[in-house]
């Protein structure tokens, strides 16, 4: 039986309060969010991009990796990258506002780069990149 889930980041409960985290939506057969589950606490932002195989080459390689808006025909996308930003739980683990990187964008405060954080939490980003072996393979 074929089943559907949804991944997205929020908070349990909707609740301003809690830590943001992962969640997966089971998704019924009339498309509806069925039943919702909480998987890793502490999940700031999930992104994801997909590697495009542009100049269609035998290779099957990702010549560019870009998010679901911009990719231009579907057929070619070889792989995935999902990138989570994770946060600790507690505030204060660390002495003062910790810049990072993430998607892109260096959030340090300075000219032209993302807002410091105006908490005292430890950040992590972890990626990785799957590749479709049904697109890599030729099938």
């Amino acid at each position: 039986v074929l089943q559907g889930s949804i991944f997205f980041v929020g908070k349990r409960n909707n609740a301003a309060a809690n830590p943001p985290s992962l969640f997966r939506g089971q998704l019924a057969a009339n498309g509806t969010m069925a039943a919702v589950e909480e998987l890793i606490e502490g999940v700031e932002s999930m992104q994801i991009v997909y590697g495009v195989n542009l100049d269609q080459d035998v290779r099957s390689t990702a010549d560019a990796f870009m998010p679901a808006d911009q990719v231009p025909d579907w057929q070619y996308v070889v792989s995935v990258r999902i990138s989570l930003l994770m946060q600790s739980i507690a505030d204060g683990i660390v002495p003062f506002a910790q810049p990072y990187a993430f998607n892109g964008i260096t959030y340090d405060g300075t000219a032209g780069n993302g807002a410091l954080p105006e908490d005292n939490r430890l950040r992590r980003v972890f990626t990785t990149t799957v590749s479709l072996r049904n697109r890599v393979l030729g099938s």
